[in-house]
């Protein structure tokens, strides 16, 4: 009971100890204890507000039982160090506000540089109870820095198709979207702006061939701007270009500064680390009007097409990676009825190198010896297509050391239609492995049904992965592999690796497919292998579209001419005329004479007295694409009828016996026909009959029939 008793007595003291040490003070009927802190409230800006005006205000309302509190604001930057340290005081309401200050204020006194900032608000009573909140703001006031990177060129590059423009965006906060537009030379707007596929990192696709939506005049020359958009609302009012960036360069040697380099240059006034570009300089490159604009030029169709089979003509050079001693490789495909590429015409194909920093000629390889190597150049036939592959070489004929180089291929028809590609950038790099492909050449770009790519590649270090990646038609190659190859692998050396069924797609339809192969090492060095095939499952197209047999029947004699069309989108590989005995099946492209084929022509003509007389045939013509679908027409039956007797003529109005004109007066007058009289007749065949013969009368009697109105051409009937 004692220790009960203990127990509460010291509880009554600890109660009264803790009302003696509280404040009291009177308020209505007696006096009460300020228990509670003092509130505070922070009513905008809201948490990780943006912030690109010259100032922004915060506001709030505070209270406390006992009267106003005081307030102390804190401002923290991103590293939680107290920048700025204000009071201030709630007004009879109980509501305050404070206004900061940025770097875009024409008074700088205590203005705040552009970060993150955390505001925190302290509110204190006069007996140092307190009570925190705070708010979050992101102050942007500077636009985004912006660079172009493709087209390769700044200006004079030329498109067909389609352009792809493509680059990159610096920003100390996140970007909210990239638009591009296309312009005429006037700055109105010919296409967009249209908004582009990712922000820090970008790309945009405009269609230029068969657009209904744009007018393009052919070789007019168009510009392109750029317009980004960051998450404080903030618009830049220029781009660089990677050509600008690359001539401001203080070592050539270097490499390509990066975007956040080129950003921190342009907004911060920071001299490139890297690159030693400085501010000043790198200012006097901002493209910021339609003279200024990066341009290139719409070249309508008809175009030489250039494709190229290891290096991609729009990459730059640290995309296309070629070890030591490589050949560029690819096709160049003339338009259809614009001649051929002449592989023996030295001049049909050029090759250009040239120094990567200061664009000087170091090289240019033709095709001066055909059947040899010591031009550096091999150009083969196919079709009125060529392949290429040329050595990366000095005009000495030394090989080119490592470094980045730029180059052009131009070439031109045997009707002196001419072409060239815009400049190409590569990389020859002495640890990059090497990568062949070998199952898909320029003479065997067709397929109709499923087929595979076989790899071959060595490196002084271990291969780690063969990614594919697979495009139809125009579309861009995806973000993502669509298969990887790692079966045996690591490995310093494979040949003959598979890959799996193409094209990917379990129902594919016709089209070109084009296939992009990446080798890495375990080092993360690279090797690209570029393919394309033309799929095709649907057979050309063909037809007899004149077959000269008699009027009567299907009866023929002597020579009988016929025409033909064929045709097939992807191009006819061959035609033949076959002759046969059989109406029901056609023969196959390869077939050879025997059984029902009997002749096999090598002209659009038959030689009926090769055939058994009074012998029925049909003349079939079959012909092949180049991916190996044949088609065929319908059969043109035909008799061989090759008895000698000729049409019998008879006149029913006149006596064939009066040769003379004395016959004629008589007597008896014979052959006498008044003006507008009539000559009639018969013509008999039992070959058949053509659809018209022809009357001669020798109307001044010189002996000829050569006079106006001698020979009459007659239309036979019944």
């Amino acid at each position: 009971m004692r220790f009960f008793k203990g127990f509460v007595v010291f509880s009554l003291a600890m109660a009264v100890f803790s009302v003696t040490g509280c404040d009291l003070f009177t308020a209505g009927l007696g006096a009460k204890v300020d228990l509670a802190p003092p509130v505070a409230k922070i009513i905008s800006p809201a948490p990780n507000t943006y912030v690109n005006a010259n100032s922004f205000t915060v506001t709030g309302t505070a209270s406390d039982d006992s009267g106003s509190p005081n307030l102390t604001v804190r401002v923290k930057n991103a590293s939680g160090a107290v920048v700025q340290t204000l009071n201030v005081s709630p007004d009879s309401a109980g509501n305050w506000s404070i206004t900061f200050k940025t770097r875009k204020a024409a008074d700088q006194t205590n203005a705040l540089t552009d970060g993150q900032y955390t505001i925190d608000v302290t509110a204190a009573d006069a007996k140092g109870k307190t009570q925190n909140t705070y708010t979050s703001v992101i102050i942007d006031t500077l636009p985004p820095t912006v660079l172009v990177t493709s087209p390769l060129s700044f200006n004079g590059s030329q498109y067909t198709d389609t352009i792809d423009i493509k680059g990159e965006v610096y920003d100390a906060t996140t970007i909210r979207d990239v638009k591009v537009s296309l312009l005429k030379n006037d700055g109105t707007v010919l296409a967009g702006p249209a908004v582009a596929d990712g922000t820090n990192t970008w790309t945009i696709r405009f269609t230029l061939k068969g657009n209904a939506s744009l007018t393009l005049l052919d070789g007019a020359t168009y510009s392109y701007n750029v317009q980004v958009v960051d998450a404080a609302g903030n618009i830049n009012t220029y781009y660089f270009h990677r050509v600008d960036i690359l001539n401001l360069k203080t070592d050539p040697d270097a490499p390509f500064p990066s975007m956040d380099e080129i950003g921190k240059i342009d907004q911060q006034g920071i001299t490139g680390s890297t690159s030693g570009i400085t501010p000043v300089a790198l200012s006097t490159k901002r493209l910021s009007n339609i003279s200024q604009f990066g341009n290139f030029i719409y070249e309508a169709d008809p175009q030489i097409q250039f494709q190229f089979t290891n290096i991609k003509d729009t990459e730059i050079a640290e995309n296309n990676v070629l070890p030591p001693k490589s050949k560029v490789n690819g096709i160049i495909t003339p338009p259809v009825n614009s001649g051929a590429i002449d592989p023996n015409d030295p001049n049909s194909v050029k090759v250009e190198i040239f120094d990567f920093n200061t664009d000087a000629l170091i090289s240019t390889i033709k095709n001066t010896n055909p059947s040899g190597d010591d031009d550096h150049i091999t150009v083969l036939k196919i079709g009125n297509s060529v392949s290429f592959s040329f050595a990366l070489v000095d005009n000495t004929g030394l090989d080119l050391p490592p470094a980045k180089y730029k180059l052009k291929v131009s070439a031109k028809s045997d009707q002196n239609i001419q072409g060239s590609t815009n400049m190409l950038e590569l990389m020859i790099d002495a640890e990059a492995p090497n990568f062949e492909e070998t199952n898909i050449d320029a003479n065997n770009m067709f397929r109709n049904g499923s087929f595979t790519m076989s790899f071959d590649g060595s490196h002084s270090t271990n291969l780690a992965k063969i990614e594919i990646y697979e495009a139809k038609g125009n579309n861009p190659f995806p973000a993502t592999p669509n298969e990887t190859i790692t079966a045996g692998l690591p490995a310093l050396s494979f040949t003959g690796k598979q890959s799996g069924n193409l094209p990917y797609d379990s129902s594919p339809t016709d089209g070109l497919y084009k296939y992009q192969a990446v080798l890495t090492t375990v080092g993360g060095k690279t090797a690209t292998i570029l393919r394309s095939v033309y799929y095709d499952t649907t057979a050309p197209s063909v037809e007899i579209t004149s077959f000269d047999k008699l009027l009567t029947g299907n009866k023929v004699n002597k020579t009988v001419n016929f025409n033909a069309i064929a045709g097939d989108t992807f191009g006819v590989e061959g035609v033949k005329y076959f002759v046969s005995t059989d109406g029901s099946n056609a023969p196959a492209f390869n077939d050879s004479v025997g059984g029902n084929i009997v002749l096999i022509l090598g002209t659009a003509s038959i030689d009926t007295t090769l055939l058994t007389d009074l012998g029925t045939y049909y003349l079939w013509i079959v012909a092949k694409d180049k991916a190996g679908n044949e088609g065929h027409s319908a059969a043109q039956q035909f008799v061989v009828d090759q008895s000698t007797d000729i049409p019998v003529v008879t006149f029913s109005s006149i006596d064939t016996g009066i040769t003379a004109e004395s016959q004629v007066i008589g007597p008896p007058v014979k052959n006498l026909l008044v003006s507008g009289g009539k000559i009639s007749g018969t013509i008999e065949d039992d070959d058949g009959l053509p659809g018209s013969a022809t009357i001669y009368i020798d109307i001044n009697k010189d002996g000829d029939f050569g006079d106006a109105g001698e020979t009459n051409v007659l239309t036979l009937s019944g």
